[in-house]
This record gives structure tokens, sequence and C-alpha cells, in this order.
């Protein structure tokens, strides 16, 4: 109940925090969200057959009008050789749409598209539903955050052919180290 309690706070400030901007972004609740996660995030990775460490770095740019991830992830393959993994997105408000929109641009030379949506309770996380994958036709893209605690979340990639059902392929579990 305690860290339930401190996410709502942390929710709560982080509207308030964002309320010069509220006029710019109708869907007040999946900003907030997103907002709340600014800082810095270290953590560690499993999935395509690696562990891998991973640095998340969640910032306001341009004139507070974007949210943006900076992601890095060092893992070693089966071959027992390093591999850097590294991908940047803007989160951006589609006034036209009405949807927060997640442009996400990868090392490997593909962008996922996703809309952004709080789950039901925005306490519990975000939700990236796949829009699109340039480069990728026939791949489908998608991401859940879930808040563990206020300092802590789980991130989860899920990957599957365009049309059927999308499974978890890599989670990142990660934990706050400053603002």
């Amino acid at each position: 109940m305690t860290k339930f309690l401190a996410i709502c706070s942390i929710f709560a400030l982080t509207l308030v925090s964002v309320s010069a901007h509220a006029d710019e972004f109708p869907n007040k609740q999946t900003w907030g969200v997103v907002s709340s996660l600014q800082g810095k995030w270290q953590g560690e990775g499993s999935g395509f057959g690696q562990k891998s460490q991973v640095q998340h770095k969640w910032e306001f740019v341009l004139d507070k009008k974007f949210i943006r991830l900076k992601t890095i992830s060092v893992g070693t393959n089966a071959q027992g050789q390093s591999e850097q993994h590294e991908d940047v997105g803007y989160i951006s408000w589609s006034e036209s749409e009405g949807v927060l929109r997640f442009h996400q641009f990868l090392s490997e030379g593909f962008v996922n598209t996703f809309i952004v949506k709080a789950t039901e309770l925005p306490e519990v996380g975000i939700d990236f539903i796949p829009e699109n994958t340039e480069g990728m036709p026939t791949l489908n893209v998608g991401m859940t955050l879930r808040f563990i605690s206020d300092t802590s979340y789980e991130m989860v990639l899920a990957m599957g052919k365009k049309g059927s059902e999308l499974k978890a392929c890599q989670s990142m579990k990660m934990t706050k180290v400053s603002d």
C-alpha cells in the first residue's frame, strides 16, 4: 500500500508540475505518468540470448514539448563478445489525432512508432501500442512499462509477425539513480 500511495503522490505532483503545459497536452493523465519518468535510470536486461546492463535517460526537450528517452544497453553475446545497442525516442502530442506518439530510432537501423497510453490505473504503468516498424514491414513491436515502486519499473519488449500475437522477448528492470 505504501508503494501505491508513493506512486500516486508522484503522479499528483507531476500533474501539478506539467500544468503549465496542460492546454498543450489534453491527455494530461498519460502525459503526467510519462513525465514522472524524468531522470536517469539503470538496470539489467535479459533477452535475445544475453544479459545486459541498461541505462535510460528520460528528459523534456525542445521547450518541454517533447519527452526524449535515450537508451544504452551493453551485453555479452554467446561467443563472449560485448555488444552495444542504442536507441533514442521522442514522445510527442499529435493535436490532430488526440494521441501521444513515441517514435523510437534504433541503432540497428529501423524505427518503431507507438501510441502511448497510461494503463487504466495510471499508477500501474504505460502501454506502447504498436503502430508501425519502418525497415521491418512484417514485424510488429510493442512495449509495456510497469511501475514496481516510485523508483523502479520493468519494461518488456514484445515482438511478433504483423497480425499475430506479440511475445515477450526482452525485459529490463530499471531503478532511478538521479533526477
